[in-house]
């Protein structure tokens, strides 16, 4: 890595200024930070108590796997830390792991502009380089660093440094496979029409990696100016790990891929419990309107829909009454007054942890979140998904192909009622859910992805 070193050098110092309780918190040595540095170097076997930094983006589907794997890797005596966004602090506080923010682009620097500004504002960051000091601030003493498809920074900061990279996707888009091409934003309509043509579904593949590469320059650009740029795309190869890959979902829906790194493991779904989102208040309300009549149909968008939601929760309310079923809207707060305040059949709450939520549920409206999809079958009900963004298209897919899920691509509440009385009817789909439910049950991705992690780097 040409350069490499006395780039590092120059960002080592970043961690000087960290505040002095965060260099405590991280276990930090109280000494000068060159000293510390050659400390880690030259006595990383000494220390009784590994320290792992993990790093991440995006929404709470995408951190609670990672999260997961912190409390594992705690309760086997490692020291834990992480890098995200602000708003999953409280998600985190229960647990006991740190938390330092590194959303340095969030706020006035977000702009409106579709699609395409926000797969841009997602992948490669105006705040990158700030982003990128921060990180590298954290990671000084650090034996591995952990990181999901939106911790590029912390993939960065692995070259740099040298500090082991665990690569930890929470959904399979993340691994791009040319044997089982997944289904793309903005490209799946295309890509579903014609589905068994080899051509154009690799041809979807090459305009997926392009576009992304472009998007991404501030990215390459940053790997370049510090020495570490390797060629590789930025969001594909060039994030996965050399030592290990995990991927976070069940072998019962996503088998291993022939041509994945080889280093890569499926450990399954990590069941991390929110424990932030228990509102007493809102579990009675939901008690009472369970005992009150047949089991509910619960609406629960995801992704960007959640911050629109106008829309699916019409088109969904409708289609559920259509078919005199009772209804569970989960939304935000600020989205309740425009939802039924005083229809008996339908109860409004805010978010509340999917087990108590899903039980004695029907069946779950969403919008395609692999964890929703995980969840779902563990509380023995079929979903019906309606894909907006990012990875829901090819999460549908893979569950529908599954059996568990019925998807509109396009359509209404007319489609949707017609979707609804099938999954709640269908023996086919109720023997899917009740096969995959007994193989999800016990399974618990994050203690296996911690059993790996210790396994191959106990010695290190």
């Amino acid at each position: 890595m040409p350069g490499s070193a006395s780039i590092a050098g120059k960002y080592l110092r970043v961690a000087g200024a960290l505040p002095a309780a965060d260099r405590h918190v991280l276990g930090i040595p109280r000494v000068g930070w060159r000293s510390a540095v050659k400390m880690e170097v030259s006595q990383k076997t000494r220390f009784l108590m590994k320290k792992c930094l993990i790093v991440g983006r995006g929404g709470y589907g995408d951190l609670f796997p990672l999260f997961s794997i912190g409390e594992k890797l705690r309760e086997r005596g490692w020291h834990v830390s992480v890098a995200a966004e602000a708003h999953h602090r409280d998600a985190l506080a229960p647990t006991g792991i740190p938390l330092f923010p590194v959303d340095v682009s969030e706020g006035s620097s977000r702009r409106a502009g579709g699609v395409w500004q926000d797969l841009s504002d997602f992948l490669s960051p105006s705040g990158l380089e700030a982003e990128f000091e921060r990180v590298m601030g954290l990671a000084q003493g650090i034996d591995l660093i952990l990181g999901n498809q939106g911790a590029g920074v912390g993939r960065i900061v692995s070259k740099v440094t040298g500090v082991p990279w665990v690569f930890c996707p929470v959904s399979p888009l993340a691994l791009l496979s040319l044997v089982e091409p997944p289904l793309f934003p903005v490209l799946a309509p295309l890509q579903r029409a014609f589905r068994s043509n080899r051509w154009v579904q690799r041809t979807c593949v090459s305009g997926a990696r392009a576009a992304t590469s472009l998007l991404m320059q501030r990215n390459i650009a940053l790997q370049k100016r510090l020495g570490v740029w390797d060629g590789k795309h930025p969001r594909f190869e060039g994030i996965y790990s050399n030592t290990l890959n995990l991927m976070m979902v069940s072998k019962a829906l996503v088998g291993k891929r022939p041509d994945w790194p080889v280093n890569t493991l499926t450990p399954g779904f990590a069941w991390f419990n929110p424990t932030f989102l228990h509102n007493e208040g809102e579990l009675r309300r939901l008690q009472i309107f369970l005992e009150q009549g047949r089991a509910p149909v619960v609406i629960a968008p995801g992704g960007s829909i959640r911050t629109r939601p106008a829309a699916f929760f019409q088109s969904a309310i409708r289609a559920v009454k259509a078919l005199g079923l009772r209804a569970i809207v989960v939304a935000a707060k600020r989205f309740h007054e425009a939802l039924p305040k005083d229809d008996p059949q339908v109860l409004v709450c805010g978010y509340l942890p999917y087990p108590q939520l899903l039980k004695g549920a029907s069946l779950l409206i969403h919008s395609g979140g692999i964890g929703a999809i995980g969840w779902s079958i563990r509380m023995g009900i079929p979903s019906l998904i309606l894909p907006a963004d990012w990875d829901q298209f090819d999460n549908a897919e893979i569950a529908s192909r599954a059996g568990v899920a019925g998807v509109i691509w396009r359509g209404g509440s007319r489609q949707m009622a017609a979707q609804i009385e099938y999954l709640l009817t269908s023996t086919a789909v109720a023997k899917a859910v009740s096969r995959l439910r007994q193989e999800l049950v016990d399974e618990d991705g994050g203690e296996q992805a911690a059993l790996a992690i210790c396994q191959r780097f106990a010695s290190t």
